[in-house]
């Protein structure tokens, strides 16, 4: 029974060992198999996307006299500009992130010249201005060939001056866009907007849903969060940048040189001009109406050189908010004093603008002298520093114009990576870099920041830290050692 029993074990026993091993034959076969199916998709994969790729080409802008033709027929179905959008309601999120990293992609029509029936064209020949905008952003980081995997699209069409420009047709070639969808993450660049006698403060085009990156917002058209106030541009802004110097001693302590001001301002100032007339100068336009020259009596000035004479430059609100001279004292490290009540700042959802201009509501402009004369020369070589530091950083270019424009919409759109506070408006000599330092107000960014009391475990210590590093919304780190009688890992 025994010896029956061994034998009948042991058979059972070389039946199951035989099984396995033909189970495990088969099963090699056949991750074998797998593997190398895994392995032959992939590169057909890899071969279909670099065939995929290859087909969209980095847009080349030249030749913008002889463009292709786009003949616009029927009415525009467009939608005007609708007043109420937002980020969270306008804004379509999930095109972004498509390029596998937290950047938006930026895609640019290629360039074409839109005609009605009759021939008529859309808009005049591109502006130079429009033209160094678009090749600022496709020299960007931000740039895509590609149309689908873009998180932003901006038309080809030159929108920066709406007098340049037919806006029913040019709605109509807006419309005509294939990637359009009622303007959903298109971005309208427009430095000049309405026409006379009206002034609209936004462009007059049916844009739908489509972001505004314009110059002339009042606190009324700006959709918070939404549009992206501009600088214009100014290309004689240069010529006040000759003589630059920080610290040369400055004639005048505040001029007015814009021109076309409005009564009620020049009656106030001529007022003032009576008991500083050693502080205040106000020149104005002369016989030969020459924009680079100004006249005050019998004297005659270059401009905008004259204003590196001056620590102060005023800035009124004219018949549209966008104001050339801004641009033009801040070129000449001449702090601008604005009077301009309602209007939406250059940036200034990232600029402290507090930092380096003087405020004056409009109907106090006869306390100019005062406020000016209780700022201390401490405080006025700061500020000066700040204008050229903002000048030179989001100002001298159209292309800088054109990549902050999407710095702000970047920082928007991946809030867990934007630039803080000190980022956009400290010099580099104003930011400090101990690690030890911190500041005495909360920054103002997005995230949030980790505070950790540790003792003596560090080997926990480093294992919690590389685990929150892994949080997106993570933006600093604050260890606090409580351990008096051995020194912090270095």
């Amino acid at each position: 029974m025994t010896i029956r029993t061994k034998i009948t074990i042991s058979k059972v026993y070389n039946y199951t060992h035989n099984t396995s091993l033909y189970k495990n034959f088969f099963f090699a076969v056949f991750l074998i198999l797998i593997v190398s199916t895994i392995t032959a998709l992939s590169k057909l994969r890899i071969s279909i996307i670099g065939d995929e790729s290859s087909t969209f080409k980095k847009i080349t802008l030249i030749n913008i006299r002889n463009l292709p033709e786009y003949k616009l027929t029927g009415s525009s179905a467009a939608l005007p500009r609708n007043p109420e959008c937002t980020h969270w309601d306008c804004f379509n999120i999930y095109r972004c992130g498509r390029t596998g990293h937290d950047r938006i992609a930026v895609y640019v029509y290629p360039l074409k010249k839109y005609v009605d029936e009759k021939g008529f064209a859309a808009t005049e020949l591109m502006s130079r201005e429009y033209l160094a905008l678009l090749q600022a952003v496709v020299n960007s980081k931000y740039y895509t060939a590609n149309p689908h995997e873009a998180c932003i699209f901006i038309p080809s069409i030159d929108t920066l001056n709406q007098e340049r420009l037919r806006p029913n047709l040019t709605s109509r070639a807006l419309h005509s866009l294939p990637f359009w969808n009622n303007g959903e993450n298109h971005l309208i660049f427009n430095m000049i907007s309405g026409t006379a006698p009206d002034f609209s403060p936004v462009i007059e085009l049916d844009i739908g849903k489509a972001l505004v990156a314009g110059a002339d917002f009042s606190r009324y058209s700006f959709r918070t969060n939404f549009d992206v106030s501009i600088p214009l541009f100014s290309p004689i802004a240069r010529l006040g940048m000759k003589g630059r110097n920080l610290h040369r001693k400055r004639s005048w302590l505040v001029t007015s040189s814009q021109l076309n001001i409005d009564n009620y301002y020049m009656k106030e100032l001529q007022k003032l001009s009576f008991r500083y007339s050693e502080s205040l100068l106000i020149v104005d336009t002369c016989r030969n109406h020459n924009y680079t020259k100004r006249c005050h009596e019998n004297s005659r000035f270059d401009y905008p050189e004259i204003l590196e004479d001056s620590s102060f430059c005023l800035i009124f609100r004219g018949e549209r908010m966008g104001q050339l001279a801004l641009v033009e004292a801040m070129a000449a490290d001449c702090i601008p004093v604005l009077v301009m009540d309602g209007a939406v700042l250059p940036f200034s959802n990232v600029i402290d603008w507090k930092r380096a201009a003087v405020f004056i509501m409009e109907n106090y402009l006869h306390t100019l002298m005062d406020v000016l004369g209780k700022i201390s020369p401490k405080r006025i070589r700061q500020m000066r520093e700040t204008v050229r530091f903002l000048y030179d950083s989001y100002f001298s270019s159209v292309d800088k114009i054109a990549v902050t424009t999407l710095d702000v919409i970047q920082d928007r759109v991946y809030p867990h990576w934007s630039r803080i506070y000190d980022d956009w408006n400290l010099r580099p000599e104003e930011k400090n870099t101990n690690p030890l330092f911190l500041p005495l107000t909360a920054p103002k960014s997005h995230g949030f920041t980790a505070v950790i009391l540790t003792y003596d475990r560090v080997e926990s210590l480093f294992t919690l830290i590389d685990r929150l590093s892994r949080v997106p919304s993570l933006m600093k780190v604050l260890v606090v050692w409580n351990n008096q009688k051995k020194n912090p890992p270095p």
